[in-house]
């Protein structure tokens, strides 16, 4: 795999803008990452089942998928939906440097859940999808329900981090940069 990145920096140094590696080139990372990602997860999970590692296991894994995504689109010429997706993977990272860096991973938790489960009853509570939604696909268990009611009473006070100050904080700001 060292050899591989290897290859990639000295070829992407010598590239000019039009020049690509070829597909295969990429689906071949792809593959190697697809491949590692449940085995970091599973190890990182496995060694601190907590809240954070979780997260960090999530962000890995959708990752992954998206990679296989970008891999897709690039192979049906969709060229400008593979930069959305390579756009996503940079906020993934970004948000995910943030919540390392101010260990706000429980807030970030937290504040996922009540926007999940407002939304989801926004969609119930639509007129527009009144006959088209499965009432048992969203219904919210009993302790759902409690925590929504608790975390409505005390909303968790966390926002977006912004791109740009977590590329800079990481010394990448290159990659925020390419992201617009």
């Amino acid at each position: 795999m060292a050899r591989l990145m290897d290859d990639v920096m000295q070829k992407n140094m010598r590239a000019e803008k039009t020049e690509y590696h070829p597909l295969k080139f990429y689906e071949e990372y792809v593959a190697w990452y697809g491949a590692f990602a449940p085995y970091v997860g599973m190890c990182l999970c496995a060694a601190d089942p907590s809240l954070k590692q979780s997260i960090t296991c999530n962000f890995v894994s959708r990752a992954a998928v998206s990679l296989r995504g970008i891999i897709a689109l690039w192979q049906v010429h969709d060229y400008q939906d593979c930069w959305v997706a390579y756009r996503c993977l940079l906020d993934r990272l970004f948000h995910l440097h943030f919540l390392n860096r101010t260990d706000s991973f429980k807030e970030f938790a937290d504040w996922s859940f009540l926007q999940q489960y407002h939304a989801r009853n926004a969609i119930r509570s639509s007129p527009l999808f009144k006959d088209k939604i499965d009432p048992d696909f969203f219904r919210d268990s009993e302790a759902d329900k409690a925590r929504a009611k608790a975390l409505s009473e005390d909303p968790p006070e966390w926002t977006r981090p912004g791109a740009e100050t977590e590329a800079r904080d990481m010394n990448l700001e290159f990659l925020y940069k390419q992201r617009i």
